[in-house]
């Protein structure tokens, strides 16, 4: 995503070894819908769910620092040519007129490809610090390929849930300062569940 060294949160490190025992709240996807849809966009795309059809949270209920994130799903292969998978966790800090602000972006990560389509991923960002009321959104980099991939990348990271609404923006070089709206996607779900830590245990996010 052009644009995003500055202000990168610090690169993710190797798988941690667990948190302490502390304030651990969830907020996301309960992971229990089975990955079956797919959004490929050619140029950056920024997804966060804004409703659950059971009215669970979809903001980070406290201040401190997202600690774990897990995703089910899988990048989709065309052609037998490796898709780019690439993505961000960003912080999606709520202003004036339905807009959000991108406050944070993590380090790189990788969505697996192919294998089990339901396969749960946990990533550990570094110091991806978050307020009461931020969304946390899964942000790709487009993964354009003229020959096999000229929609984008299909990451298969989805449901369709009825109830379920989760927003979209795509353009290029979304990064740290981007101010946008979104789209809605209606009966859809993002399968992303956040563990957030807070007090002392947030670190430097307390």
């Amino acid at each position: 995503m052009t644009g995003r060294a500055a202000g990168l949160a610090a690169a993710p490190l190797l798988a941690l070894t667990g948190v302490a025992q502390a304030n651990k709240i969830r907020f996301g996807s309960d992971l229990k819908a089975p990955a079956n849809l797919a959004e490929a966009h050619p140029v950056d795309s920024a997804f966060w769910q804004t409703a659950f059809p059971d009215g669970r949270r979809v903001t980070a209920p406290a201040k401190g620092k997202v600690a774990t994130v897990k995703i089910k799903g899988t990048a989709v292969k065309h052609d037998g040519k490796a898709p780019v998978t690439l993505f961000h966790f960003q912080v999606l800090h709520p202003i004036t007129g339905g807009k959000v602000k991108v406050s944070l972006t993590s380090g790189g990560f990788h969505v697996p490809v192919g294998g089990d389509p339901n396969r749960i991923t946990t990533y550990h960002p570094v110091n991806l610090c978050v307020k009461r009321g931020d969304y946390v959104s899964f942000s790709d980099v487009g993964g354009y390929n003229h020959k096999h991939y000229p929609h984008g990348t299909p990451f298969r990271v989805f449901s369709s849930v009825v109830g379920s609404t989760t927003k979209r923006f795509t353009k290029s070089g979304i990064g740290n300062g981007s101010t946008f709206k979104g789209t809605a996607r209606q009966g859809e779900e993002l399968l992303m569940r956040m563990v957030l830590v807070t007090g002392k245990d947030a670190g430097v996010c307390k």
